[in-house]
């Protein structure tokens, strides 16, 4: 079977055109402004990332040089600080409970 030309020109846009997720599809114009975007997001997010450690490692250049000692000091994060407490916690009651159940001479 032989297609004519405007039929094979249907079929040319139809392989041109990408479907997405979304059920959206776009023309070869739509894909190429849809790709740049996608760089241009991309590239700034690359740059936000270098903006961040070049502050991160500045301010980190300045807390080395002001420190004095090399072990760090206490933790400032609340739910690290918790999370430790609660396991130094669990092992102390489960010690606790271990010594009661020797001492009277019950097995487990």
């Amino acid at each position: 079977m032989r297609l004519g030309a405007r039929g094979g020109a249907i079929l040319s846009r139809s392989v041109q055109a990408r479907a997405y997720a979304d059920g959206k599809i776009l023309n070869e114009e739509e894909r190429a402004q849809e790709t740049m975007y996608i760089k241009k997001m991309e590239k700034e997010k690359l740059e936000k990332a270098k903006q961040a450690a070049k502050a991160e490692t500045a301010t980190g250049d300045q807390k080395e040089s002001t420190s004095s000692s090399s072990i760090p000091g206490p933790s400032t994060d609340s739910s690290k600080n918790l999370a430790i407490f609660a396991g130094i916690a669990a092992v102390l009651a489960a010690g606790v409970w271990t010594l009661c159940k020797f001492s009277r001479g019950m097995d487990f």
